[in-house]
Order: structure tokens, then C-alpha cells, then sequence
């Protein structure tokens, strides 16, 4: 008996839901020829958006025909999962126009305080106020929409979750709002900001991230903000990847990405540059003020006005960030800066394999600024730096007595300005420094050479070229800290820099047969008799572990030499000289 009861709800919820899908409608307005007494069909049209919003049930959508409309809209109800409540504009002359409308600091000319919305292809422009404005509203989707001469934030949106703000464009937002974003996130969980434009944003940020969890900006483009372009504070698990960064400070106090108080963060594959002229600020990429657990890597930080990546406990412990991978060069300050302005901690900081070039001042500095309290535990390894310290300082400088077992090992320094490696003698006693490479003068006020220093051409590929590599023969090959924790990806003792001389037996992972082109199919065929049928091993057992996991010849390796093969996995197939 209760196997029936059971299948009878399930029956009944089935019809339900298929009920509710059946009546989901397609309903259409249009400034032109509609009518708010019309049914809303493409025949006969409502005649506005806000009308469209009072009537539309969960799955309905509205299809907006091209026009002005002046009016705000306000979702009377939400939609459901997988029957969200879709408003759609068709073509790019949908005009949703403030002029003369004035809005309150919670009103936006859509204002959303519903969940399961899609809100696509606007033109939302001339606001007194913000152009979306979002409160406790679930599931919305804000794609392809452009916002533009908004007195405040284009995009808003305040406690809210499972939030998706992609492909939309903004100019000219916060005319009359310091501080706040184009797009601005407050006490937000789960939200995705994805491949947007934001350009010209005279009084505020171009995206921040404020009290907010889980967030993910990936691929944006901002430009000409008056603070950071991308900014993240009192934030947790943030995700700040693949975004461009112009014109950021462009007069006002901030960077091009920042980081106050974030805990749990990756700020990967960035680039950051040519920014503005604002009082302070100017760093490329800063983390700062209880910034924690986190990670900047493959950045590349260049022609700023101070540091490319700076790092500074400023008011708040700040620990175990790793910055690694980077890029920075033009700068007219530091490549790298270490600090605390205020009064705290800064520590378990790693900073490996990062090139700098090219800066007015250090390469990588441990500062002495304004409070100039305690690092901890900071360790500089297998870090490339060339041509610093084109108007003060030089490549490595440790300036302040503040410090607390500093390890600076495995780094090469050449032709920089007064100094390759310099620490003031006060520090010497917490500071490990061997095995670096340093060509060029070592003067200024604190030279110190280290031990166990290697001197000489480090013998760049092409300096001119920008490729920083090692040419064979080099000094830096071999001849870093024996320890097997520094040993090279290819086995061998550690090179010196950010960039180790392959001295594998391949070029390339996936020829197996060794003729020097592949991977193709005699690779293939070579590989499976090689595994299943007792053919000859390969000549360079390197070139059989295809996808680098240290075994080679196993499934695995097979796996991802078909992948590359027949599915155009390029990350599937990684060079024999691959770095870490």
C-alpha cells in the first residue's frame, strides 16, 4: 500500500511538472505598436517591459522588440529550477532609458529582488542610480547586456547567491559614486563574473568583490578605472584568472588588482598594465591587510608606475601567499616588494621563479617602509633578475633588521645597477643566502655576496629577444643548492634561475620511435607494440611519458597521446623541457 501512495505522488508530481512546462509561454512587447491590454502575443505586443514583469510565470519569457523604453522593471515573482523567468531583448537597439527617472540607492532600472531571472541583450543607459540592482535575489543570470552613464554602479548586487554576470559591457559607471564598482558585489555567495568590458569609470573600481564567498572573475577587460580595475576585500575563496587590466588608478589611491583581507585566493594568469597616474597606489597586483593562503602565478605585470606584485601586511596578519611564474618588467618602482606598512606580520611567504627586468628599482625588495615591522620564514628561490635598478637599488635588496629566517637561494642576478644582492648587515644573521648567480657591480650601501656564489655570464639565450633562458654552457646549469629539494624537473642538480636547461634525451613527449618529428601515427603504433606486444622500448624513455607523471609506457601515457592526437588536447602533451 505504501508502494502505491508513493508511485501516485511521483505520478502526480510528474504531471505537474509537465503541466508547468507545457504553459510556459513566449510573450512579446514592443514600444511601437503594443498594447498593455493586448494578450502579449508577437501579433499583438504588450506595450511595456514593467507590464511584461507583472505577468510572466515561472519558465515564461519576454522577447523585447527594438525601441526606447523609459520605465523601471520589477519582476513581480521568480522563477524556478530549470523555468527561469527570461527577459530578452532582440538586437542590440533595446533601449532602456532613466532619463528623467530618479532612483533610490536599492532601485536599479531593473531591480531584482526575485531568484531563477535572465535578464539578456539590453541597452541600459542614463541612470540616477544603478542600471541592475540586485537584493537577495537567487540564480540570476545578467548576460550581453550594455550599461552605460550610470551615477552609480552599473551591475549591484547585495546578498545574494548563484550569480552569473557575463559578457556584458559597462562605460562610464560611478559618475557620483567613489566607492563603488561598474559591477559591484556586496555579501554575495557563489558568483561567476565572466568575459565583461569595463572601460571608463571616472569615481570608482571597475569589479570589487566586497564580503563576498566563492567568487570566480575570469577573462574581463577593464579599462581607465579611477581605482583598482579588480578588487577583492574581506572576501573568502576568490578566483581572479585570465582578466586584462589598463588604465587602472587613474586618479585616484589604488592598484590594478587588489586583495585586502582575503583569504583562500588564486590571482593566476593576469596581465596588468599601463596604468594611471592617481596619487598612490600603482602596483600591478597587491595583496594585502589579512591576506592569506593564496596564490599569484603567471601574471605579467608591466609598464606601472610602482611595484608589479606587491605584498604587504599593511594593518593585518598576512601569510602563506606563494607568488611564482610571474612576469614584471618596466616598472618605476620594484618588480616584487615585500613590506608592512602598518603593523603586523608578514609571513610564510615564498617567492620562486618569477623573471623581473627592466625596473627602475629593485628587482625584489624586503622593505624597510613606514612601520617596518616583523617578515617571517620568506624564502626567494629560483628567481631570474636582469637589468633592475635603472635609477636606485639593484636586484635583490633585504633594506630592513625586521626579518625572521629569510632563505635567498638559487636566484640569478645580472647587470643590475648598484648591486646584485644586498642586505644590511643588522640582517645578516636571519638571512640564508647561497647558490645565486650574480654578474655585475655589487656596490651601494650593503653589497653582500652570500656564499658559495656563483660569478660570471649567465649566458642568456637572447637577452633582446626577451627569452632568458639558458644557453649551453652556461655557469647557472648545475650549479644550484645540491639539495634534492632544488633538483631540476629532468632529475639533475638544480640550475640557477628561473629557468632550467633541459638536459633530457627528447624534444618532445610522444616520440617514441625517435625520429624527431611526431607525436604521429608510427608513434602511436610504436607506443602500443612498445606496451602490449613486446616491441623495443623507446630510445629516450623521457619521450614515453607523455603526460609527466615520472613512469612511462602506461595507460595513462597512452590515454593522453590519443587524447592529443584525435581531440586536440594541447595541454595533454607537455615539451620534454617543460619547467616545474
Amino acid at each position: 500500500m505504501r508502494e502505491i501512495k508513493l508511485y501516485a505522488v511521483l505520478v502526480l508530481v510528474s504531471c505537474l511538472l509537465a503541466l508547468s512546462s507545457a504553459e510556459a509561454t513566449v510573450y512579446y512587447v514592443d514600444s511601437s505598436t503594443g498594447n498593455n491590454a493586448n494578450p502579449g502575443s508577437e501579433q499583438e505586443p504588450w506595450l511595456t517591459i514593467h507590464h511584461a514583469a507583472g505577468a510572466l510565470l515561472p519558465g515564461d519569457s519576454v522577447l523585447v522588440a527594438k525601441g526606447t523604453y523609459r520605465e523601471i522593471v520589477i519582476p513581480a515573482r521568480s522563477g524556478l529550477p530549470g523555468q527561469p523567468i527570461s527577459f530578452i531583448a532582440l538586437g542590440d537597439s533595446v533601449i532602456l532609458d532613466g532619463t528623467g527617472i530618479e532612483l533610490s540607492d536599492w532601485y536599479g532600472l531593473f531591480t531584482l529582488e526575485a531568484s531563477w531571472l535572465l535578464i539578456e541583450g539590453f541597452n541600459i543607459t542614463n541612470c540616477q542610480g544603478s542600471g541592475m540592482n540586485l537584493t537577495f535575489a537567487h540564480n540570476v543570470v545578467l548576460r550581453s547586456n550594455r550599461v552605460t552613464n550610470t551615477t552609480k554602479p552599473a551591475i549591484r548586487a547585495t546578498a545574494c547567491t548563484s550569480l552569473t554576470i557575463e559578457h556584458n559591457r559597462v562605460d562610464f559607471a560611478c559618475t557620483d559614486d567613489s566607492f563603488k564598482a561598474a559591477i559591484n558585489v556586496e555579501y554575495c555567495d557563489s558568483v561567476r563574473i565572466t568575459e565583461n568590458q569595463v572601460r571608463r569609470t571616472p569615481l570608482g573600481f571597475g569589479i570589487h568583490l566586497w564580503g563576498t564567498t566563492n567568487g570566480l572573475v575570469d577573462s574581463n577587460y577593464t579599462d581607465s578605472t579611477y581605482l583598482p580595475g579588480i578588487a577583492a576585500s574581506h572576501a573568502r575563496d576568490i578566483d581572479i584568472t585570465r582578466n586584462e587590466v589598463v588604465g587602472a588608478n587613474a586618479g585616484g589611491n589604488g592598484e590594478g588588482i587588489a586583495l585586502t583581507d582575503v583569504n583562500r585566493f588564486t590571482v593566476n594568469y593576469n596581465e596588468v598594465h599601463h596604468d594611471g597616474e592617481g596619487e598612490l597606489g600603482g602596483e600591478g597586483i597587491d595583496c594585502k591587510g589579512g591576506c592569506a593562503n593564496g596564490e599569484v602565478a603567471y601574471n605579467h605585470c608591466h609598464n606601472l608606475q610602482r611595484q608589479g606584485i606587491y605584498i604587504d601586511a599593511w594593518g593585518a596578519h598576512t601569510h602563506d601567499i606563494e607568488i611564482h611564474h610571474n612576469v614584471c618588467h618596466n616598472t618605476l618602482h620594484a618588480g616584487i616588494a615585500l613590506s608592512t606598512e602598518i603593523s603586523a606580520v608578514l609571513e610564510n611567504i615564498q617567492v620562486h621563479h618569477n623573471l623581473i627586468y627592466d625596473c627602475a628599482a629593485e628587482g625584489i625588495v624586503v622593505a624597510n617602509w613606514l612601520a617596518d615591522t616583523l617578515r617571517r620564514n620568506i624564502s626567494i628561490t629560483h628567481n631570474t633578475i636582469h637589468n633592475c635598478g635603472q635609477y636606485w637599488g639593484g636586484g635583490i635588496n633585504v633594506e630592513t633588521e625586521w626579518v625572521d629566517s629569510i632563505v635567498i637561494i638559487n636566484n640569478l642576478v645580472s647587470d643590475c645597477g648598484h648591486y646584485q644582492l644586498s642586505v644590511i648587515p643588522e640582517a645578516r644573521d636571519q638571512v640564508t643566502a647561497s647558490f645565486n648567480l650574480l654578474n655585475g657591480p655589487q656596490g651601494g650601501a650593503s653589497p653582500w655576496n652570500g656564499f658559495d656564489v656563483v660569478v660570471g655570464d649567465p649566458m642568456f639565450v637572447d637577452v633582446a629577444g626577451f627569452d632568458f633562458g639558458l644557453s649551453e654552457g652556461s655557469p647557472a646549469i648545475d650549479a644550484g643548492h645540491p639539495d634534492s629539494s632544488y633538483l631540476d624537473p629532468d632529475g639533475t642538480r638544480g640550475d640557477i634561475g628561473a629557468f632550467h636547461h633541459s638536459q633530457l634525451c627528447c624534444d618532445v613527449r610522444g616520440d617514441s620511435d625517435g625520429s624527431g618529428s611526431g607525436p604521429d601515427i608510427a608513434d602511436l603504433v610504436f607506443t602500443i607494440a612498445y606496451m602490449f606486444s613486446g616491441g623495443p622500448p623507446p630510445e629516450c624513455l623521457e619521450a614515453a611519458d607523455i603526460n609527466h607523471d615520472g613512469t612511462h609506457g602506461d595507460i595513462a601515457d597512452l590515454v593522453a597521446l590519443v587524447a592529443f592526437m584525435f581531440s586536440g588536447c594541447s595541454d595533454c602533451l607537455i615539451p620534454c623541457n617543460q619547467p616545474e
